[in-house]
């Protein structure tokens, strides 16, 4: 696989997510790596002592899923994969809102995407950086989630892997397998951070399945749709998923560079919303308000993930060939 310009690992990631597995052990060490760095408060600690990160960790956790989430619907038009549109995206990152103590000097990243298709399964990769500078001068952060994934056409098996750094400092890295079989026997084996064997339900959708869904959806009319996603993301099992379509279409500042063409469709806004499977916690994990356009492409989003909102704008758009079997 060759890793959208910029990508900074040195192999490819097979990337898909819908996370929830990266077990107490590990949430315990990347917050109070979070805490003991001051990136996600200022030094703001409860009467115990303790920093607050409990609430901000597993929204930071999550932004791997929001950008398997965007990469999908990016390679996704429609239930026909003669309607997929193979292609490169790059968006430019801004900050449109800090939830979290503290005041930016700068900050700002990009976001790029990579959509193939092979004879018989689809590749995925995406790579998001982003920095921000404090006005407290020992205070910086700067996040990196790289992910890949293959999904093949029948929406039944999905490879998935992807790398999440704070700092430069590896605070996650999940890689499997997930299986979908026509008996419901669902399952993803996971073999990093460790080996461990999930259950998923019934109703869980592999991405590529998901997002046609999606989409369609978009075309028939339908206003809300509710579903159970595992993109890979997720080491404890799939997201459960809310769309709510409506508002004010997102525009853009200015045309994209390379195919803007693929832009001229009609297109939705869409707030999706995501939830922990089992949780009863009414408020989300992390959402994302997309303009989707009838071919897939995301030309603006939202990605809110809890301590802080990013706007993307889609800055270029390239399609690739589509192989003749």
């Amino acid at each position: 696989m060759n890793w959208p310009a910029g990508a900074r690992f040195g192999r490819a990631f097979w990337f898909w997510f819908t996370f929830d597995y990266t077990v107490p052990i590990h949430v315990a060490r990347v917050a109070a790596m979070l805490c003991h760095k001051k990136l996600l408060n200022t030094g703001e600690r409860r009467g115990s002592g303790q920093c607050r990160t409990n609430t901000q960790f597993p929204k930071l956790l999550a932004l791997a899923s929001l950008i398997a989430f965007i990469a999908l619907l990016n390679g996704n038009s429609s239930a026909q994969a003669a309607k997929l549109v193979p292609h490169t995206a790059q968006y430019q990152l801004s900050l449109a809102q800090l939830k979290m103590p503290g005041e930016a000097a700068a900050a700002g990243g990009d976001l790029a995407i990579r959509i193939e298709r092979t004879c018989n399964r689809w590749r995925i990769m995406s790579r998001f950086q982003f920095n921000i500078d404090f006005r407290d001068a020992d205070r910086r952060m700067h996040l990196e989630v790289a992910q890949g994934s293959e999904e093949d056409l029948s929406g039944q098996t999905l490879f998935f892997e992807s790398h999440t750094t704070v700092n430069g400092e590896s605070v996650l890295s999940l890689k499997g397998t997930a299986y979908l079989t026509a008996a419901g026997d669902n399952r993803a084996i996971l073999t990093k951070p460790e080996r461990a064997v999930l259950t998923l339900p019934k109703e869980t959708l592999l991405p590529i399945f998901a997002t046609r869904r999606t989409l369609d959806a978009l075309e028939r009319g339908v206003r809300f749709d509710s579903y159970l996603l595992f993109d890979g993301t997720n080491p404890i099992g799939p997201y459960r998923v809310s769309d709510v379509v409506g508002g004010k279409a997102l525009a853009l500042k200015r045309p994209p560079t390379g195919d803007a063409h693929l832009l001229n469709t009609p297109s939705w806004r869409v707030r999706s919303s995501f939830f922990e499977h089992q949780s009863v916690d009414a408020e989300p994990q992390s959402e994302t308000v997309t303009q989707i356009h009838s071919n897939g492409i995301v030309s603006r989003v939202l990605l809110d993930i809890g301590f802080l909102v990013a706007d993307g704008e889609l800055v270029e758009i390239k399609s690739l060939p589509t192989p003749s079997c």
